[in-house]
């Protein structure tokens, strides 16, 4: 397949954009309307109520996971090259963990230097992606916190330090998850705690009206561009889930004194800096550091402006753990 061809196929046409927004706008209205129909016809409406809770998503998930898994409507196995890979090495092993929306294919390079260090290394794939956004739509927190809980218990029956690294909503879980598993060292780079975006108040409520929201034309554009195979399009209540996984972690990052790297990007416009600061200052590691990349935007496995240096943090980050603890 040709790369132009292969392009047009990640790409999303305009029309559908277009669609996408309009149904964004409509479906609130229609909604409205079945509620204000269900007043006027209400024993017409209980059979097609039960029909509607079954099957929505928001609502009752694990029901239509379960049902999904008997008979599957839409993609639930990921291709080779979205999947958790793992690479064999010494016996220092190293999780890591990609972010919202993303698989393994976007930290493919990163793990694979790493694992040319001389390191083992796991590119975890967390439950939902790299897969299809309807199963996307099917998981919560837990579901990735488990993964990432289950990938550091095998890790450790045959390595004797685990390093987790995170990245964006990886770097979340990677808090919460040394919060309550014993690992040696972590690693977050551009970690979400805590974002204010427009109508987040109202997120939750609008979640169960507006199934599915379009990613901004430039963040489709990198990912095009690094030829990277990352969702299009990302179901709002997945997003609810991201914000429920940053209120959890906020609880409980006083827990957390694992020697600690925290890493932001300068020009990172969905994540702001503060966030890095916070959980700098609310760690309670003895050893800990911030480096910030000073090109990078929140993508830094992508723009690569700042890769180079980056790697040099993480691995001397990584040596002095080792050394610290012969």
């Amino acid at each position: 397949m040709s790369e132009k061809t292969q392009t047009q196929q990640d790409s999303i046409p305009r029309k559908q954009l277009i669609k996408l927004f309009l149904s964004s706008f409509i479906e609130p209205y229609i909604a409205t309307f079945h509620w204000a129909k269900s007043l006027v016809f209400p024993f017409h409406e209980k059979k097609k109520q039960a029909i509607d809770i079954i099957s929505d998503q928001t609502i009752i998930g694990g029901i239509r996971s379960f049902l999904s898994s008997l008979v599957p409507q839409f993609k639930t196995t990921p291709s080779p090259d979205t999947d958790t890979f793992f690479l064999r090495g010494n016996k220092t092993g190293i999780i890591i963990t990609h972010g919202f929306g993303a698989n393994p294919s976007e930290i493919a390079e990163f793990a694979e230097t790493l694992h040319n260090q001389g390191y083992t290394v796991q590119a975890l794939r967390l439950p939902g992606h790299g897969t299809s956004p309807d199963h996307f739509s099917l998981v919560t927190f837990e579901d990735w916190y488990l993964a990432m809980k289950n990938a550091i218990q095998e890790m450790k029956k045959q390595n004797n330090r685990i390093i987790l690294i995170g990245h964006s909503m990886g770097g979340t879980l990677t808090l919460l998850a040394s919060a309550f598993n014993p690992v040696d060292a972590i690693i977050t780079i551009c970690a979400p705690i805590e974002l204010h975006p427009p109508f987040y108040a109202l997120l939750p409520t609008v979640s169960n009206f507006v199934a599915r929201w379009p990613r901004t034309p430039s963040s489709l554009k990198k990912i095009r561009e690094a030829n990277v195979k990352s969702y299009q399009i990302v179901p709002l209540n997945m997003v609810v889930e991201l914000f429920n996984l940053m209120e959890v972690t906020r609880k409980f990052m006083h827990k957390i004194r694992n020697p600690s790297l925290i890493i932001a990007a300068k020009n990172d416009k969905v994540v702001p800096l503060e966030n890095a600061q916070r959980i700098y200052n609310t760690i309670q590691s003895s050893r800990k550091k911030m480096w910030i990349a000073p090109n990078s935007t929140h993508q830094v496995f992508i723009d690569k402006t700042d890769f180079d240096d980056l790697l040099q943090q993480v691995i001397s980050f990584i040596q002095t753990v080792g050394k610290k603890e012969e």
